[in-house]
């Protein structure tokens, strides 16, 4: 048996005269909404963008986006979202009290890892364009593969594998300098260049217990543009402001998030994150 959509309708209406179901009718009604990105831009320029024109917007914002009169229409059609909703509550209850209220800032919100965290473009071939800030130094922008931050915890895996040293480079490295006319005091056989590989990769990791983190920078590129800086180091603070297309930013390689052109991450380390663990020796099991 097919029910018409009049029918449904109907029966609903004769359910409500009922009192079967009891509609919910607040008072007093509030429209939460995150401030658009245009809002967001001119907000850390503390400029209103209501006194640009779209030529104006374009000069503004042209050098950062794409189409700078986009991001205008987008920003008007959000705001006629929040109007539609705002006309459709005072129709259906006169005496209803409405309000909007806007978020002043973009929506933010804080994850953990325990690991590491992976930021890049999200097609292995396709290269990423970011800005980075280590520490308290200059914001640098850069051209890469991705980056990665790790914790003491993470620093044996995918950190250590994108900076170990292979014997083969060890041994080509010693190669140049003997052909520079630079000599070593000891024979360069293949115990010594194990070792020289061995000592270099044990630096990598680090202890879990440390509340700093390790950065490394995956197949820079460094022109005139993107200015040279340390491939990989420590940080106890890392700041990153996408300027990607198809970027994530990925968590402990599970949780993925969209890292697109205007997005921005702080990783930082907190000791009230630290994981408290127990560690059994022999002589105390029974």
């Amino acid at each position: 048996m097919q029910i018409k959509d009049d029918d449904k309708q109907r029966s609903t209406n004769e359910l409500y005269q009922k009192n079967i179901f009891n509609p919910f009718k607040p008072r007093r009604a509030v429209i939460v909404s995150k401030s658009s990105l245009l809002e967001y831009e001119f907000e850390k320029l503390s400029k209103p963008y209501e006194s640009f024109n779209d030529q104006q917007l374009i000069t503004q914002l042209g050098q950062k986006y794409s189409s700078a009169v986009d991001l205008k229409q987008r920003h008007d059609q959000q705001q006629q979202y929040i109007e539609a909703i705002s006309r459709e509550l005072d129709s259906d209850d006169e005496d209803q009290e409405v309000k909007t209220a806007r978020d002043n800032n973009l929506i933010s919100s804080r994850w953990l890892a325990l690991n590491e965290v992976f930021i890049g473009e999200s097609h292995a071939a396709r290269v990423s364009y970011y800005d980075v800030q280590i520490d308290n130094g200059p914001l640098t922008k850069q051209k890469s593969s991705g980056m990665t931050i790790c914790t003491g915890t993470g620093s044996s895996s995918w950190h250590f594998n994108i900076n170990r040293m292979t014997e083969q480079t060890i041994e080509e490295i010693l190669s140049v300098i003997e052909n520079m006319g630079l000599k070593l005091d000891q024979v360069v056989d293949a115990g010594m260049i194990q070792n020289i590989c061995r000592k270099f990769n044990e630096k990598l990791r680090f202890g879990p217990e440390l509340t700093k983190m390790a950065f490394s920078i995956r197949d820079p590129v460094f022109n005139a543009t993107f200015p040279k800086m340390a491939i990989r180091g420590f940080a106890n603070k890392i700041l990153i402001k996408s300027r990607c297309k198809h970027a994530h930013l990925i968590l402990d390689g599970s949780t993925s998030l969209p890292f697109n052109r205007g997005t921005e991450v702080l990783l930082e380390i907190h000791p009230e994150d630290a994981l408290r663990t127990a560690l059994f020796s022999k002589e105390h099991r029974s």
